[in-house]
C-alpha cells in the first residue's frame, strides 16, 4: 500500500483545518467586538468612533484640539488608537487626505497647511479677530 498519498492527504487536511480554525477565531473576535454588554449586536451602528473615515477622525481631532493645524504623526496615532489598528500606515492616511482634498476641492474639510501639517479648511481664529478689532484704528508705519 502507498502511504505517501495518505500522508499527503493528511497534511493537506491539517492545513485546511488550520485555515478553518483561523477563520473561526477571526469570526469570534468580530462577534466579540461587535456586541455590547447586553449581547446586542452593534455592527452597523454609525455612532461608533471607529466607524469614521480617516478624514472624519482627523477633522474631529483638529476640532477638539482648538482648530489649529496638527502634524500627521499626531493624527496617525489618533487614528491608530481609535481604529485599534497599529499597522495603519502614514502613506495610507495621507493618500486618503490628498484624495479628499483633490476630489472635493471647495467642499474639502481638510487642507495641508505645511509639510506634514493638516488643518481645517474653514477655521477662524478667535484671537485673530480680537487682534483685528483692537488694532483697527492703529496706523501701521510704512518702511
Amino acid at each position: 500500500m502507498n502511504f505517501s498519498k495518505i500522508k499527503d492527504a493528511l497534511a493537506d487536511l491539517e492545513r485546511q483545518r488550520d485555515l478553518i480554525d483561523g477563520a473561526i477565531k477571526g469570526l469570534r473576535n468580530v462577534l466579540a467586538n461587535a456586541s455590547d454588554s447586553n449581547g446586542q449586536t452593534k455592527m452597523f451602528d454609525g455612532a461608533s468612533p471607529a466607524s469614521g473615515s480617516y478624514v472624519d477622525l482627523a477633522v474631529n481631532l483638529i476640532t477638539n484640539g482648538g482648530g489649529r493645524p496638527v502634524h500627521i504623526s499626531t493624527i496617525l496615532e489618533h487614528i491608530r488608537t481609535v481604529k485599534r489598528n497599529p499597522l495603519i500606515k502614514r502613506q495610507s492616511v495621507e493618500a486618503t487626505f490628498f484624495r479628499h482634498m483633490t476630489d472635493n476641492k471647495e467642499k474639502a474639510r481638510l487642507v495641508k497647511s505645511a509639510p506634514g501639517m493638516y488643518g481645517l479648511k474653514h477655521y477662524t481664529r478667535a484671537d485673530t479677530n480680537a487682534y483685528a478689532a483692537t488694532n483697527a484704528n492703529t496706523a501701521v508705519p510704512k518702511s
